[in-house]
């Protein structure tokens, strides 16, 4: 996730949007997950030597594909 959040970063400043909020959609997989996920994001933010990033990353989580369509 660390590699990932960071070519985030540097593609958003590569087009001058650092500064600003991006949010990070994950999908949500039961509380529990989520809470461990959420942690984790935070965790690898805090810890970043990235100047600016965890300012411009935030984490949201959304309802899959699969349950917007629970009809299946």
């Amino acid at each position: 996730m660390q590699f990932g959040l960071e070519r985030i970063f540097y593609f958003l400043k590569g087009k001058q949007q650092t500064g600003k909020k991006t949010h990070i959609v994950f999908e949500r997989r039961g509380r529990k997950e989520d809470d461990e996920l959420e942690l984790e994001f935070r965790r690898l933010l805090d810890k970043s030597q990235i100047k600016g990033m965890a300012k411009s990353l935030d984490i949201i989580f959304a309802l899959g594909l699969f349950a917007l369509y629970s009809d299946f």
